[in-house]
């Protein structure tokens, strides 16, 4: 049950949010002087490998506060123009407040937030993760994770396309095996392009919708016009099919990417035909829903007139 909090409990609590990260930090505030305490935590955080995203607006950042940040090589910033929500969470805990990450709100305002947990308040956490994901690609992204290395595996050609050779793509090949297998007719080209790390299959599953993949899975539609009416005939459709993964419903983009599905590198993740094979199978899973479940893919919905 969310939990209400005064300024030294909101201070406290992005502390811990910080230091007890197990994957992934993010921080969404407007204004952004990092003390030294918070900074040491961060710096911690990425020595443990944990991503930490921070997405920040209204003025850009001084030089000191610019050049401290770039020098965490696991974190990537964005900027947000319009930017006034702040937000801090980890994994399993958030809080929403009206406190800045900033040295002199900590010290000199009063500040009220709310503390949320993933287990306890798991609508509304999940609610909020969209509403950041939003924010994100609406953001202009400043500085990115440091590109991490191949792994050490050798490039056998019963384990790897030595095309595909990063983390992030190397499953791709099994991926369209899969889809020309079920949908050969359906599928007339698709193209690789090497600086986005990303397949373009236009026209799949219908008219007017483009399939992409490669470290996330898209599909973007032509007709901007018609997507709020995708939105609500197919949001709980998917929801209902796909239990276990999440929906960021952005503008043009019906997007899914879901921390089971990232080809990210993970202890857990090797590039080698079983890894390749259990990622294919859990996008081909999606699409497959998509492709079957979803009306609006039965006809050409350019055409279909809206009410």
């Amino acid at each position: 049950m969310a939990k209400f909090l005064t300024t030294s409990g909101i201070a406290n609590y992005i502390e811990q949010i910080i230091r007890d990260a197990d994957k992934s930090i993010i921080i969404v505030c407007p204004y952004l002087k990092v003390n030294k305490n918070a900074f040491d935590r961060l710096k911690d955080a990425n020595r443990k490998g944990i991503r930490i995203t921070v997405i920040y607006g209204k003025e850009r950042l001084n030089a000191n506060e610019e050049k401290k940040l770039h020098e965490i090589e696991n974190l990537e910033i964005f900027y947000c123009q319009s930017l006034h929500a702040k937000c801090y969470h980890n994994e399993n805990v958030m809080v929403i407040s009206s406190m800045n990450l900033h040295e002199f709100s900590e010290k000199n305002n009063r500040e009220m937030g709310i503390l949320i947990e993933a287990t306890n308040d798991e609508i509304l956490f999940k609610d909020t993760l969209k509403e950041i994901e939003s924010i994100k690609n609406a953001s202009t992204q400043e500085k990115f994770f440091k590109k991490k290395p191949l792994l050490n595996v050798k490039l056998e050609s019963d384990k790897i396309d030595p095309l595909y050779n990063s983390i992030e793509t190397f499953y791709i090949p099994h991926l369209l095996q899969l889809l020309k297998e079920n949908y050969l007719n359906q599928i007339n080209k698709f193209s690789f392009e090497e600086i986005r790390n990303l397949i373009s299959i236009p026209n799949f599953p219908n008219k007017g919708v483009t399939l992409e993949f490669g470290s996330r899975l898209n599909f973007k539609f032509d007709n901007a016009y018609d997507f709020p009416k995708i939105k609500y005939n197919n949001d709980k459709i998917l929801h209902e099919n796909l239990p276990n993964t999440l929906f960021y419903w952005n503008y043009k983009t019906l997007s899914f990417p879901n921390p089971y599905i990232y080809p990210e590198v993970d202890k857990n993740y090797y590039m080698n035909r079983n890894c390749a094979d259990l990622i294919s199978n859990r996008y081909f899973k999606i699409i497959k829903v998509v492709v079957d479940k979803l009306e609006f893919y039965k006809t050409d919905f350019q055409k279909i007139k809206w009410n």
